[in-house]
């Protein structure tokens, strides 16, 4: 291989140029600083190679360890001129997948319906946005109609109810904002949509998670 002073990285649709390989630390925690992930989304890859472009010619990773550092390791002579490299990852997320079962997938694929407004496949963020922003309008309009009609009922525990209502209200939008920063975060590849499978993966976890949480209470 001819050496080069520079070389491509490419994930997905982001991209970006490294100088060749050094003892400095250049290359530190770059899923964050050039790919932009978020601590989740950097949690849920494990960067397994980076492989040539064209000749798809693979060098293996350590695992567990910093991509930054991954890098930094690689000899020089290892690399080709001019040429573009590709990170190879795998998505921890996909065992969750796995421990699906039928009618937890067709929900999931209900919800990923519901919020794509265009049926075209892919939630975009305005997608995600709309979609939480009206459910949790709709959920607060419910919370104040019926602490309305509990004040009506109650005049004397107006201050209560008011208070508790306020507190729902407050949980509630918490609940939207969470939901929103979840779903975008599936968006690992980087391309400001999630598709079925990241929506799937995202999901996956949290189905799993509430569902041996019910079957651990229901033991007590």
């Amino acid at each position: 291989h001819e050496t080069m002073s520079s070389f491509t990285v490419k994930f997905a649709s982001k991209s970006f140029e490294l100088p060749l390989p050094t003892q400095e630390p250049l290359y530190v925690d770059l899923l964050k600083t050039h790919l932009k992930f978020s601590s989740k989304q950097k949690d849920s890859l494990e960067i397994l190679a980076l492989k040539h472009e064209s000749s798809s010619e693979e060098i293996a990773f350590e695992p567990d360890t910093e991509l930054g550092l991954q890098l930094m390791a690689i000899p020089a002579q290892k690399l080709t001129k001019g040429a573009s490299y590709v990170l190879v990852a795998k998505d921890l997320r996909d065992s969750a997948v796995e421990m699906l079962t039928d009618s937890e997938k067709q929900e999931i694929f209900k919800t990923f319906d519901s919020i794509d407004a265009n049926g075209d496949k892919s939630l975009t963020h305005d997608e995600v946005n709309e979609y939480f922003q009206s459910l949790c309008t709709a959920n607060c309009k419910r919370i104040t109609e019926s602490a309305d009609r509990h004040i009506k009922s109650h005049p004397k525990l107006k201050e209560r109810i008011e208070r508790m209502r306020d507190i729902t209200l407050k949980n509630e939008k918490q609940r939207r904002d969470r939901k929103i920063v979840q779903v975008k975060e599936a968006d690992v590849d980087g391309d400001r949509r999630v598709d079925v499978d990241e929506f799937l993966r995202c999901e996956a976890a949290r189905v799993v998670r509430l569902r041996e949480f019910r079957e651990k209470r229901a033991k007590k």
